[in-house]
């Protein structure tokens, strides 16, 4: 006989009591786990919660997500709200959920703020609505059986098609290349002025300089320029006047030296 395993939350709403003419909803979130013979292991994935190091299972069937107690003082032991709800085993015993925080996620370098149920139970389960909302961020999705192994064959053996890319915890996933090049084409179009050459110009206004009352021109003289570096110096300042960053007077009463730093590019 197969094995099967399955798991599942089911919201069961009872109204309980009505205050100010609003009625106050409680309910019982019944996980269920069944197991036979044949043993599968659990999907997991590792991701930082509040900045520590967290592995949660995997389960596309849990309408919450939630750690532990032992995992909710890993992370500092952030302040609970309490719920109105219980869990329930698939014994049928019920279990206590403590409450709830919002917490910082970080999954594949993407952080989400999200909302996390700590309970009495061993497991932490990352839940349907945290792999909503990592997949609609990735467009990729995130529960997957494949091994390492079988999603890089998989990847190289379309390597024309997509550009593979590897996260910090050797994760693997994805970007097509056709699409990628329609994003930027479509960008390039609608913002041409922005990815044009040369040196951006405000039309839209222009800056003042407002003096103290009272004060009196400075006059610097140019410091002398290394022979070493006068032609690369003289190449830097023809290069501002013609994309017209800069432009020459005949005369000026105030003036102030520059200081040319050769950088790493040179």
């Amino acid at each position: 006989m197969m094995k099967e395993l399955f798991n599942y939350i089911r919201d069961c709403f009872i109204t309980t009591e009505v205050q100010k003419d609003s009625e106050i909803k409680n309910y019982s979130a019944e996980i269920l786990s069944v197991s036979t013979e044949q043993k599968f292991e659990w999907i997991k994935k590792e991701v930082l919660l509040n900045g520590k190091k967290v592995e949660f299972i995997l389960d596309s069937g849990a309408q919450i997500s939630c750690i532990n107690e032992g995992t909710w003082k890993k992370v500092g032991s952030p302040f609970l709200t309490k719920v109105n709800f219980n869990g329930k085993s698939y014994t049928g015993d019920e279990f206590r959920i403590l409450g709830r925080f919002f917490c910082s996620i970080i999954l594949n370098g993407l952080e989400e703020i999200l909302l996390v149920y700590v309970t009495k139970e061993k497991m932490n389960l990352f839940g349907l609505p945290w792999i909503i909302t990592f997949e609609k961020k990735f467009g990729y999705p995130i529960v997957t059986t494949l091994s390492d192994k079988d999603s890089k064959d998989s990847i190289n053996s379309i390597a024309k098609e997509i550009i593979p890319t590897i996260s910090e915890n050797k994760e693997m996933y994805v970007i097509q290349k056709d699409i990628q090049e329609e994003i930027q084409a479509e960008l390039k179009e609608k913002f041409s002025q922005v990815f044009e050459e040369g040196l951006g110009h405000c039309s839209k206004t222009k800056a003042h300089l407002h003096l103290k009352p009272g004060s009196k021109p400075v006059f610097v003289r140019a410091r002398p320029v290394p022979i070493g570096v006068k032609d690369s110096v003289e190449e830097e300042i023809n290069r501002l006047l013609k994309m017209g960053a800069i432009r020459p007077i005949e005369f000026a009463d105030w003036a102030a030296p520059i200081l040319a730093v050769k950088k790493a590019n040179g």
